[in-house]
């Protein structure tokens, strides 16, 4: 997809489109989630494309990703459904792993397995929708 090509509004409503349609497969609609389309200043995307917060017993969530606008580097291609996908998963994990350590060999595992779903439910949708 050519975010750049698109204007902010189109672009905004796409990636909501897309937040919304993998809450409902991963089983999340009933989550009251927020999400916010940010530059590479905010301080959670420093070093991420996506961030999550949560509040396990309200069940809500605000998810922030990078504008992909914003994306600079062509050696690694940004698809923002993939970043959207790996934080919805997040929630998931939550009960479990909410009192991980960053570095810790668990948080690692987590982040990992995390990653590996998201990478193959994106796959899966891709190749249904070819």
């Amino acid at each position: 997809m050519n975010w750049k090509a698109m204007d902010k509004t189109v672009r905004e409503g796409k990636l909501f489109g897309i937040l919304k349609k993998w809450q409902r497969s991963l089983g999340l609609a009933h989550w009251d989630i927020v999400m916010e389309i940010k530059d590479q200043r905010d301080p959670d995307l420093q070093e991420a494309k996506g961030f999550i917060n949560w509040v396990l017993p309200a069940q809500a969530a605000l998810i922030k990703i990078l504008d992909p606008v914003e994306w600079e580097d062509p050696c690694f291609r940004y698809v923002p459904e993939k970043t959207i996908i790996h934080e919805l998963l997040h929630l998931h994990f939550a009960p479990c792993c909410r009192d991980l350590e960053n570095n810790s060999l668990e948080h690692v595992a987590m982040e990992q397995a995390i990653i590996r779903i998201s990478d193959a439910l994106y796959r899966a949708d891709q190749e249904a929708l070819a």
